[in-house]
């Protein structure tokens, strides 16, 4: 009898895409089966500089919706909130309520549990 598992799916890698202004987001080594409810619920800082740790003076956070997904992956466009600027910072459902009772943006298929709130400062891709 299997275990289980007992966390829903955790970003393992992301990708920046210059051509197309697309970040995306693996999942568990591509290991789990995402389930996608919500277009909503990330946000990517913007800053003219790439040193920038997200700062107010010189970085803004801006929202991005998923554009695209597939069983490991999820991809958003970030073309319109942060023109000529690199993306140094990502968080997801980083608010005090995220999002409504099972209407995260992503879960597991495997045990329908969320994806858990994260952060990350420093440039991406």
């Amino acid at each position: 009898m299997s275990a289980g598992k007992y966390q829903g799916p955790f970003p393992t890698a992301f990708y920046i895409d210059i051509g197309y202004d697309t970040l995306g987001i693996e999942y568990d080594m591509r290991a789990s089966i995402l389930d996608v409810r919500s277009m909503d619920g990330f946000e990517v800082c913007c800053s003219k500089n790439n040193q920038s740790l997200c700062n107010p003076d010189d970085s803004k956070w801006n929202s991005v919706s998923i554009v695209k997904y597939d069983d490991n992956t999820v991809t958003m466009s970030y073309k319109n909130q942060c023109p000529n600027m690199y993306i140094v910072g990502l968080r997801y459902a980083w608010r005090e309520s995220p999002c409504d009772f099972k209407n995260c943006a992503v879960y597991s298929k495997e045990n329908s549990l969320p994806a858990p709130p994260y952060i990350m400062i420093g440039l991406i891709g």
